[in-house]
């Protein structure tokens, strides 16, 4: 018998659900970046969630502003600012990242499994 499932990086138990504690690990720990490598690494994670956190692109203007070619790396102030703000954002605007996994769960039944 199934005792739980993830989908989404949410934990999926029969009568709840909950972000995955391993993906907060995760987040909570991500250095600073230090190349540009690091940036576009952090812009694929956060790809899937840009569209739960209100001014998205606004918040990470800093950040985009160094990938533009021929612009030196120097990850300042603002850019820290973003880069907290933005890992911060992935806890706050759980609520509709929730319901996301619930309708997908309720769509392909997946509480069923969990009986």
């Amino acid at each position: 018998m199934v005792r739980h499932s993830i989908i989404l990086g949410h934990e999926i138990f029969k009568n709840r659900i909950e972000v995955d504690k391993a993906k907060i690990e995760v987040i909570v720990m991500l250095p600073v970046p230090k190349y540009v490598k690091d940036i576009r690494s952090f812009f694929k994670f956060a790809g899937f969630y840009r569209k739960f956190i209100k001014d998205f692109s606004k918040i990470a203007r800093p950040l985009t502003n160094l990938l533009a070619k021929n612009v030196s790396f120097t990850f300042d102030s603002g850019c820290h600012n973003a880069w907290e703000k933005l890992k911060m954002s992935f806890f706050l605007h759980q609520s509709s990242l929730h319901r996301l996994v619930e309708a997908v769960c309720n769509h392909v039944r997946c509480f069923e499994f969990l009986l």
